[in-house]
């Protein structure tokens, strides 16, 4: 209900005609480090399989505050003259200690502070898991017609403490600064 609107069209990877190994291996700002590989090969004419991980850990460029997060996906395909098939499995946990909060202004615009200062209560969290799955089935009885199947879940669990500051009326304080959370 929030959204400004538009779609997303979400495309699952699968693996190319050729062989591909892919790994990246990096660093961000305050110290973070993360590795990703991504893996797909084609068995014969038909078959294809294709294998993504992540794992970022570490402190963000924001101070104080840390992220975790580890993500594997499977994507398996079949491509036959009248017959294809897909399998697409995956699996996310990401954390963030101490995320930098929203701030709701009451009267007056703050301005805007650095990019590496972190105004959130050092004991809120967010912890994400998910894991899902999708299958789907498609076959052709000639060339105007055909037939599809499809099925899915997703089990989801979050838990986070928050507090996002609402700044105090200029009117009713004489610090600037002010702030009121819950």
């Amino acid at each position: 209900g929030s959204g400004i609107g538009g779609s997303f069209n979400l495309v699952p990877k699968r693996a190319p005609d050729t062989d591909l190994n892919r790994i990246t291996l990096g660093t961000e700002t305050g110290g973070q480090v993360y590795g990703a590989a991504d893996f797909a090969r084609r068995f014969g004419d038909g078959f294809g399989v294709r294998a993504n991980a992540v794992r970022r850990d570490g402190e963000s460029s924001v101070e104080s505050q840390d992220r975790q997060l580890s993500m594997f996906s499977l994507g398996m395909d079949y491509r036959g003259d009248q017959a294809r098939l897909s399998a697409d499995f995956g699996y996310q946990d990401h954390n963030i200690d101490s995320p930098r909060p929203s701030v709701t202004p009451s009267d007056r615009i703050p301005t805007a502070p650095d990019a590496t200062d972190n105004f959130a209560q050092s004991w809120t969290f967010s912890s994400e898991k998910d894991l899902f799955g999708v299958v789907r089935g498609e076959y052709d009885f000639s060339d105007n017609g055909s037939v599809w199947i499809a099925g899915g879940f997703r089990d989801s669990e979050e838990h986070n403490s928050l507090a996002n500051p609402t700044l105090v009326s200029s009117a009713l304080t004489t610090r600037a600064g002010d702030a009121t959370t819950y």
